[in-house]
């Protein structure tokens, strides 16, 4: 028991906290009331992201599924707004739903990202929820911009050639709101 806590905080120390939960145990008798710092799998999480990752986890128990993760492979810090305050892209390809059927954050139209950007100290404002094949953030005269490749379902341009994907890109329109840059579609070439 002393060791298995100490790998914890040792882990935990390290960033390298990976959180496994199964919904099915029960608490040993003896065991502790509350869990420690280093056994808190959200501890290691900003709090702007752990509603979307109960969320996750509520969907793959829902699929029969056990949710793992690691906090380092869940989210990103970056600074969208240029505020000097920290900003968090959370990837959905870090959350794993073991032994369940599909995993319900992902399909067709890739995996769900989330970007939360600060509206001032301690606050973030969810900017963008959604699917996309891929996802980058990228600067573009001194100005970041998140760029996505996604499935036609979202594309809004005319498509006379039926592509099926599209890059998009979107600015910091402030007050909470991404504002859509520019939007291609993929054709290929």
């Amino acid at each position: 028991m002393n060791t298995l806590v100490l790998t914890a905080c040792a882990a935990a120390a390290l960033g390298l906290l990976v959180w496994s939960v199964n919904a099915a145990e029960e608490p040993q008798a003896g065991a502790a009331a509350a869990p420690s710092q280093a056994e808190d799998p959200y501890a290691a999480l900003p709090k702007a992201l752990v509603p979307v990752v109960q969320e996750m986890e509520a969907q793959c128990r829902a699929a029969e599924g056990t949710p793992a993760w690691a906090a380092k492979d869940l989210f990103t810090v970056v600074d969208f707004s240029r505020d000097g305050q920290p900003d968090y892209l959370l990837d959905s390809h870090g959350m794993r739903c073991n032994d369940g059927g599909d995993i319900p954050w992902m399909g067709s139209d890739g995996f769900r990202h989330v970007l939360f950007v600060s509206t001032g100290f301690g606050r973030w404002t969810r900017a963008f929820d959604r699917r996309a094949r891929d996802i980058d953030i990228l600067v573009e005269g001194g100005e970041p911009r998140l760029w996505l490749f996604s499935h036609g379902a979202y594309c809004t341009k005319p498509n006379p050639k039926r592509y099926q994907r599209c890059e998009q890109v979107y600015a910091w329109g402030g007050k909470g709101k991404l504002r859509k840059v520019s939007e291609d579609w993929f054709t290929g070439e």
